[in-house]
């Protein structure tokens, strides 16, 4: 069985700006992009059929998750079937905004291509992971980087307590009108 194993690093928005709410559920952001040592480690083994676990309980406990997003638009870009074990060795934690689900995905994303030989080029990818999450392709080669976009501009800053969900469910509640957010709102 062939098998890779692949660091999925996590990220640190600074100066995190959130902007309009578009379409699909994600919001537009202006933000610097860094990444950070901190990583998970994937595991992905060829099997006769996906399986996916972790380290980490609540991932466990999840019914899909965004790896299986990543997999299911290569299965529909190739018209075939991917059949992995992966394992998730979970050290980047869940809803604290570093971006580890986002990483997950990209990881997931080159190891396919890496595993089964699919020749995606970089806008493949990118195009791919787009349709997953706005920062899941930062994530293909993750280097310091600006995200940016226009509209409205929120200052949003993180204190410990404060998950990304929690930012994002303030900021519906809002209505994303003007002005500026401080974290005490959502604790």
């Amino acid at each position: 069985m062939e098998t890779l194993i692949k660091k999925s690093p996590a990220k640190i928005n600074l100066g995190l700006y959130v902007l309009d709410k578009r379409n699909d559920e994600f919001h537009n952001i202006k933000t610097i992009f860094y990444p950070l040592l901190l990583s998970d480690e994937l595991t992905f083994e060829k099997s006769d059929k996906l399986e996916i676990s972790s380290n980490s309980e609540q991932v466990n406990r999840l019914e899909s998750n965004i790896i299986q997003k990543a997999i299911k638009l290569v299965e529909k870009k190739i018209g075939e079937n991917i059949a992995l074990k992966i394992y998730i060795d979970k050290k980047i934690p869940l809803g604290a905004g570093l971006g580890g689900g986002s990483s997950n995905a990209a990881t997931t994303l080159k190891a396919l291509n890496e595993l089964y030989h699919l020749k995606f080029n970089y806008k493949i990818l990118a195009d791919l992971a787009l349709n997953i999450g706005s920062d899941v392709p930062y994530f293909l080669n993750p280097t310091p980087a600006i995200g940016e976009s226009t509209w409205k501009e929120f200052v949003v800053r993180f204190e410990k307590g404060v998950t990304a969900k929690k930012v994002h469910e303030g900021l519906l509640e809002r209505g994303l009108h003007g002005g500026r957010i401080l974290t005490d709102e959502f604790t």
